[in-house]
C-alpha cells in the first residue's frame, strides 16, 4: 500500500521467508485456516518497525512480532488456524510498533473459521486510526479507515485465499498442546519436542520451549507490551498480567 506495489513481492513469494502460522494445537494437516494479509500507509523503518499480532482461538491467545524493515516486506502475511475445533471464533489484534517499540495505532478483528476451507483476511493499518483513539468509548468496535465499524466480520464474506499464497514450506509452530488440555506450551502427548520453538509462557508472555528433563517446559523470553490483547477483552498490564 505504501508507496505502490513497484518492487514488492507478492504475498506468495514471501512465504518462506516472511509468514508464520499463529497455531493453537493444530497438527498442519487440516485444511481449515484463515490467511491475515497486513498492509500499512506507515512509512517503513520510520513510522513503524515492527507488528504485533496476537490470534486469540477459543479464548487462547498466540502472538508472534513481525519486523517491517522496508517497504519491501509488506504486506505481511499471518496463517492461522484453529485448535481442536475448526468452527473455532477467533479474534484478531494488530500493533504497529515504531522504532522505539511503543505501539502506534491498533487494529482488531473477530470472525470464526469456515470448516475445511481457507479464507482471506486483509489488514491495513492506516494513519488515519493513530493518534488519540477512536473508539474506546464504543466496545466491540475497532477503527477501520478512520471510522470506528463493528470488530466482528461475517467469515461468509471473506474470499478464498488465492491459489499459492500458502505453500508446503510454510514454517508452522504449534502454540499448545494438540489434545486441548489447558494453557501449556509443550507440544502434547503426540508430538515431539521442538527445542528452541517459540510458545506461550502466559497469557501475557512470549517462550521458547526447552525439551530436556521429564516434560518440555515453554521458558519466557519476553513479556508483551502493556495493553496487548491476551483474550477475551482483557489486556496485559506493565507487570505482565492479563486482567
Amino acid at each position: 500500500m505504501h508507496g505502490g506495489s513497484g518492487g514488492r513481492r507478492s504475498a506468495g513469494e514471501r512465504w518462506a521467508g516472511l509468514a508464520l502460522a499463529l497455531l493453537l494445537g493444530c497438527d498442519g494437516g487440516s485444511a481449515t485456516q484463515l490467511l491475515l494479509v497486513v498492509d500499512t500507509d506507515l512509512e517503513p523503518g520510520v513510522e513503524i518497525a515492527a507488528v504485533r499480532a496476537t490470534a486469540t482461538i477459543d479464548g487462547q491467545p498466540s502472538a508472534a512480532e513481525l519486523p517491517v524493515p522496508s517497504e519491501e516486506a509488506l504486506p505481511l502475511s499471518l496463517g492461522v488456524a484453529p485448535g481442536t475445533r475448526e468452527d473455532a471464533e477467533v479474534g484478531i489484534d494488530l500493533q504497529a510498533l515504531d522504532p522505539d517499540g511503543a505501539v502506534v495505532l491498533g487494529w482488531r478483528a473477530r470472525t470464526r473459521f469456515v470448516p475445511g476451507e481457507a479464507r482471506r483476511l486483509e489488514a491495513v493499518l492506516t494513519r488515519r486510526c493513530g493518534g488519540e483513539p477512536l473508539c474506546e468509548a464504543e466496545p466491540g468496535t475497532t477503527c477501520r479507515g478512520g471510522a470506528c465499524v463493528d470488530e466482528w466480520i461475517d467469515p461468509e464474506s471473506l474470499p478464498a485465499a488465492r491459489p499459492g499464497e500458502a505453500p508446503a514450506d510454510l514454517v508452522m509452530e504449534p502454540r499448545r498442546a494438540p489434545d486441548g488440555g489447558g494453557d501449556d506450551a509443550g507440544p502434547g502427548d503426540g508430538g515431539a519436542c521442538v527445542e528452541g520453538a517459540s510458545c506461550m509462557a502466559g497469557p501475557c508472555a512470549l517462550g521458547e520451549l526447552r525439551c530436556d528433563g521429564d516434560a518440555p517446559r515453554c521458558e519466557e523470553v519476553e513479556r508483551l507490551a502493556e495493553g496487548a490483547a491476551c483474550g477475551e477483552g482483557r489486556t496485559c498490564d506493565a507487570e505482565g498480567r492479563c486482567g
